[in-house]
């Protein structure tokens, strides 16, 4: 009796684990990317990704608050409740993080000079944010869906999106763009290119999903 429930727990929960690890090899590969700029490259970007969990964070609380939450709403077949829970989240992730990405748009400098950054880490600052705060403010709406999705219990496609995002986006186009003219300028314009087309991806899968499982609930629905 329980060795098919640890089964469905592990195939359940193990692309969630492997979906959170993408992220750090990620970061492993852009920090090589940036280390071709130099020391002080390497000092900003270090204090670029610090500031990025107030912009990382809010859609990580959502995720641990959205997906048990989807989960419910589909065990009940309310997928009605379910979508407003995910709209609500994204509501209020956005709002947070688009506050927060505000101000490190306009205080980059005095934020960054708090960890002695030289004046030349504090620039490899500010231009980091000039994107960033655009691209993490498109990310909470992608990671709310995501949550919705994994929600749904298809982890194994939040995983999927994972890889997809970082291994064949985020970082051959930071290491692609990093050699062109744009310089340390092209890894954050490949890291927006990377949330936009992770927000499209989710939007779409969402979509799908969601119609899916309307009209399976509808099929059990007694006339």
């Amino acid at each position: 009796m329980y060795v098919p429930l640890t089964g469905k727990m592990l195939t359940t929960s193990l692309p969630t684990v492997l979906r959170q690890c993408i992220p750090s090899v990620s970061t492993f590969v852009l920090t090589a990317c940036i280390s071709r700029f130099g020391i002080t490259a390497i000092v900003g970007y270090g204090v670029s990704g610090k500031l990025e969990m107030f912009l990382h964070y809010p859609a990580m609380v959502m995720n641990m608050v959205l997906t048990p939450i989807v989960g419910y709403c589909v065990g009940v077949g309310r997928i009605d409740r379910a979508n407003e829970y995910t709209k609500e989240g994204i509501k209020i992730g956005t709002i947070i993080v688009a506050i927060a990405g505000l101000i490190l748009f306009i205080f980059p400098r005095k934020i960054a000079r708090m960890f002695g950054c030289s004046d030349a880490a504090m620039a490899v600052v500010a231009e980091a944010f000039r994107y960033l705060g655009i691209g993490y403010t498109i990310n909470v709406t992608s990671q709310c869906l995501l949550c919705q999705i994994n929600g749904y219990g298809k982890t194994g496609t939040g995983f999927l999106i994972a890889v997809v995002n970082h291994i064949f986006g985020r970082i051959p186009l930071s290491y692609i763009l990093s050699g062109t003219s744009l310089g340390i300028t092209g890894i954050w314009v490949a890291m927006v290119i990377a949330f936009v087309a992770a927000f499209i991806t989710d939007v779409l899968l969402n979509a799908s999903l969601t119609k899916k499982l309307n009209k399976s609930l509808s099929r059990t629905v007694t006339p």
